[in-house]
């Protein structure tokens, strides 16, 4: 009798050490596909990029469409690009694919590892070129 009692409050112990290891890797814990579509759309992303300074790229999701608006050089010219996308939910993993960018190696699907109210996370393993990851902070 002892042991079973031992056992049922391990058992909620470990499940919950799980969830919490499972989330702190990635906050997209049966995630929603309109859920997610609904963060994605609710502002503007600027993509992180460290080495190269001078230069912004804006990413702005509206009606199933994403505009990339990048900024170069100190005289600010500017390119804009455009593609169509999906969201695809799984039970842990959330995913976002690309179709009609001008630059094709971003007409791929990515791996959403993280969004929330400040930032998003995108993630693409190439077999020939390797990881890419992308960091967005939200600007609105």
């Amino acid at each position: 009798m002892k042991a079973i009692t031992r056992f049922i409050l391990i058992i909620p112990m470990l499940a919950s050490l799980v969830l919490t290891s499972c989330q702190n890797s990635s906050n997209l814990m049966f995630p929603s596909r309109k859920g997610i579509e609904k963060k994605i759309s609710a502002g503007k992303y600027e993509r992180v990029d460290l080495g190269n300074v001078g230069n912004t790229e804006e990413w702005v999701f509206k009606d199933g469409m994403v505009y990339i608006t990048e900024t170069t050089g100190a005289k600010a010219g500017t390119i804009t690009d455009s593609s169509t996308y999906i969201i695809q939910a799984g039970l842990t993993r959330a995913y976002i694919s690309f179709f009609d960018f001008s630059k094709f190696w971003l007409n791929e699907r990515f791996r959403i590892m993280r969004l929330n109210k400040d930032e998003m996370v995108l993630y693409y393993r190439s077999g020939t070129q390797g990881p890419y990851t992308a960091e967005f902070v939200k600007t609105e």
